[in-house]
């Protein structure tokens, strides 16, 4: 039996005004949804499709229902120290390189669950136990430290150079592979070339950000345009390209929310550009920040203790997994973005189709913006999502 639609109205089901944020809804596992510590510092999906969460107390991998935890302990192959500072999969293998603040780098092997640390302290260890962020090109490590940037071949396994001794790394990015930007907390920056392992530029944190007090740089990544976004004590920075960072041309982001609060000058320890060119950003204590490509103000998500589908005001790190979920970890746990509800849109009388045309409507698809909708008898309509108008492309002709 054919679908029957009243004369002119055409019923589509649709996830109305996805990625709308009065359609953002968090779920947030925590302790008692079995992470082994509430504070999630890094995110990421495995090869497998898995999901690992860092925290300061141990590992956790996630199957979709149920937690695993990994912990410090004494026994061999066990974690040698529970908080994470970073988290990276390696390219070539299903090993998780672990940052942790305390007892150096960590190897684990997701398939055996096995641990294998490190050595630090000396020519062929790492120059620090207390390592903050991990990075990888495709023939090295690197792993920043307080005192200095240590590189591991990874092929061999042992140390290839070490680069910026007494200088404490907290933050670095990769710009196609081939160049590390490295900077310290108080805003120096060194870029250096990943082949060669040698600096090539070198830039005072007064040059880049002039003279600011109680300055701090937390994290920084660069986007898909090639784009370095500089995540500060002091709000957002960027440079356009590499190029522009090296001739030291940086931009204060302006950060005004829809409502007209500004907090370009607020904490800011994380933030993202996701698949679909949105940004997220994270204001320490005071919410979440979000803007729709093209937009020039944010929405402002904040904490409300009466929505069990709200987010925490801390944030530490935004995720995107293989399917376009956001993942984000706060102090109180890991938030996944999900939504409302789908909603129904009704097309019909507004248009100036003849009556019937939409009569009997045999199947629909959808690319990008635009619905394709086939009628039983032939006839054959394009439906904008943006502009909301419908016309016919094929006219088969009355019945």
């Amino acid at each position: 039996m054919a679908l029957r639609i009243p004369s002119m109205w055409l019923l589509l089901f649709c996830l109305k005004g996805w990625g709308q944020v009065s359609d953002f809804r968090f779920v947030t596992y925590g302790l008692r949804e079995g992470l082994s510590q509430s504070m999630v510092k890094r995110i990421l999906q495995d090869k497998r499709g898995f999901m690992w969460f860092a925290t300061q107390d141990g590992l956790n991998s996630f199957d979709g229902k149920n937690f695993k935890a990994f912990r410090q302990g004494e026994l061999p192959n066990e974690m040698p120290w529970g908080n994470i500072e970073d988290m990276i999969e390696d390219f070539d293998g299903n090993i998780l390189w672990l940052a942790t603040a305390e007892r150096g780098l960590t190897a684990f092997d997701y398939l055996s669950e096995t641990f294998h640390k490190v050595p630090s302290g000396n020519d062929q260890g790492l120059l620090s136990e207390k390592t903050s962020v991990v990075r990888q090109t495709r023939k090295h490590i690197w792993v920043g430290t307080s005192k200095g940037l240590s590189v591991i071949n990874k092929v061999s396994g042992q140390i290839a150079k070490h680069l910026l001794k007494g200088e404490a790394i907290t933050a670095m990015a990769m710009a196609d592979m081939d160049v590390v930007v490295a900077f310290s907390p108080e805003g120096n920056l060194w870029i250096i070339d990943a082949a060669t392992l040698v600096i090539t530029n070198i830039i005072k944190s007064s040059a880049l950000f002039g003279a600011i007090s109680d300055f701090e740089v937390f994290s920084v990544f660069f986007d898909n345009t090639g784009k370095l976004w500089i995540n500060t004590r002091k709000g957002v920075y960027s440079s356009s390209s590499l190029l522009h960072l090296q001739k030291k041309q940086l931009n204060k982001e302006i950060l005004i929310t829809k409502k007209g609060r500004n907090l370009s000058n607020e904490v800011v320890f994380n933030s993202f550009i996701d698949s679909k060119n949105n940004q997220w950003i994270g204001i320490d204590s005071i919410g979440l920040l979000y803007r729709r490509i093209g937009e020039v103000q944010f929405d402002l998500i904040s904490k409300n203790p009466v929505n069990r589908y709200t987010i925490d005001n801390y944030f530490w790190h935004f995720y995107e997994d293989k399917e376009g979920i956001i993942w984000i970890g706060t102090d109180n746990g890991v938030s996944r973005q999900i939504y409302k509800y789908p909603f129904f849109t009704t097309i019909g009388e507004e248009t100036d189709l003849p009556e019937n045309r939409l009569y009997r409507v045999f199947s629909i698809c959808a690319i990008d913006d635009t619905t394709f909708i086939y009628g039983r008898r032939g006839d054959a309509f394009v439906y904008n999502r943006k502009t909301k108008v419908i016309k016919q492309v094929i006219n088969a002709g009355k019945e």
